[in-house]
């Protein structure tokens, strides 16, 4: 798993000597709302909470993209926690209280370059040279709860995949695999699917002369595709105030 350069924004503010209670907005109004990870999270978390948390969350990853927006966030939220909250928890501590709340979460505490694997508990840091990547955001919402049920449904293949997923949100999103397959017919390759999807992407290595390239061969060949030029980056890229 790689961060990239693309974030949500989260600012934090805990007033310590305010009644204690949740006050949550959004960009998106339509995320404020009980089953928000954000809410569930400070829920289960509120007697070690000191007073009154005050979260506004800036929206600019997509949902049900495959990007890791929730649990990037989650995991901001945690971290910033145990700084202001002084609950000075180890990093695989505050990991371990992440996972019940979703598998991806632990990779962002702190979010270097890692193979993650299991549930999402084990992880083991790697080192990946920098690169830029082409985003291709078709308009496709992908349930992360149904990929899985159709990874667990179908067959694994004979020949190993980069991401394991990416059959199985084929499988249940067909309109997925016919967009892979328009790219490829314009000589784009390779293309990979991020996490449960929708988003595809290109690796296109640390020359932004290439990544512009692939942008404009998509931009002209397909304008109504949305895409975006983002780079890799050492750690996670929350930006919490």
């Amino acid at each position: 798993m790689q961060a990239i350069s693309l974030h949500d924004t989260l600012h934090i503010m805990l007033h310590a000597d305010h009644p204690s209670g949740l006050h949550l907005t959004c960009s998106n109004s339509t995320l404020v709302h009980e089953t928000n990870i954000l809410h569930k999270i400070y829920q289960a978390l509120s007697h070690q909470i000191p007073g009154s948390l005050h979260i506004h969350l800036e929206k600019k990853i997509p949902m049900g993209a495959g990007l890791g927006g929730d649990s990037s966030n989650a995991a901001a939220l945690l971290t910033i926690l145990n700084q202001e909250c002084k609950w000075a928890l180890s990093i695989n501590t505050l990991r371990e209280i992440a996972l019940p709340f979703g598998s991806d979460i632990p990779f962002f505490i702190p979010g270097e370059p890692a193979q993650v694997s299991g549930f999402g508990e084990t992880i083991q840091p790697i080192n990946l040279p920098f690169q830029y990547f082409i985003l291709i955001l078709p308009n496709i919402h992908c349930d992360t709860a149904t990929v899985y049920r159709e990874f667990d449904r179908i067959p694994p293949g004979e020949t190993p995949q980069i991401n394991e997923l990416a059959p199985a949100a084929f499988s249940a999103y067909p309109l997925l695999e016919e967009w892979v397959q328009k790219l490829e017919h314009c000589g784009i390759d390779p293309i990979q699917l991020s996490g449960s999807g929708s988003t595809l992407f290109i690796p296109c290595g640390p020359d932004i002369s290439c990544a512009q390239h692939h942008q404009k061969i998509l931009q002209t060949n397909y304008p109504e595709l949305r895409t975006m030029q983002v780079k890799s980056m050492p750690f996670g890229n929350q930006q919490v105030n």
